[in-house]
């Protein structure tokens, strides 16, 4: 298998198999990151394809020392981020009322699944920036300096906001759970 910047480099030539080869690596990691940010899944797999037809058309923007993922993270949240600015979402509590409000003593599964559904509904109650952050370090497990080329932010940004995001998802939580 080619290295990724063999791909890059045979892609940028012209070789559609390099492309559909990166489209295989990334679009998994890609969807579900998108899946998180947006909190619906057919929008995140239109921002997937809009993100693929932008590197498609736009590789030769490409920077070749810099990070390939982080060139195309960076795509996808500035999708997502217009997503969310044109449709202001609207949240449905529905869900997390109905998981605390079970008769039974809870299973382990089932008290797993609730706080997962709690972080999930957390997260969508956090500024984008933040969300992103916290998505990428947390679920794809980003390196601060991937997150900063993806956001075009200092190093020193992105390890303050991931500390206040941690902090206030904390406060959210813990006003869940009381």
């Amino acid at each position: 298998m080619q290295s990724e910047e063999d791909l890059i480099h045979s892609f940028i030539g012209g070789n559609d198999d390099a492309f559909r080869q990166l489209v295989e690596k990334y679009q998994g990691p890609l969807l579900n990151y998108l899946y998180r940010f947006t909190g619906k899944y057919e929008v995140a797999e239109e921002i997937v394809q809009d993100t693929f037809l932008v590197v498609f058309q736009k590789i030769d923007s490409f920077k070749k020392n810099s990070s390939f993922r982080a060139w195309l993270y960076a795509i996808a949240t500035n999708h997502a981020s217009n997503y969310l600015r044109k449709h202001a979402p609207v949240y449905n509590n529905e869900a997390l009322n109905m998981a605390s409000n079970v008769l039974f003593e809870p299973s382990e599964k089932t008290i797993e699944k609730e706080r997962a559904l709690a972080v999930q509904q957390a997260l969508k109650t956090l500024p984008e920036k933040q969300r992103a952050i916290f998505i990428l370090r947390f679920y794809q497990q980003f390196t601060y300096e991937e997150i900063a080329d993806t956001l075009k932010c200092p190093i020193g940004t992105v390890k303050s906001r991931i500390c206040y995001t941690l902090q206030k998802l904390k406060g959210i939580l813990s006003s869940h759970e009381e």
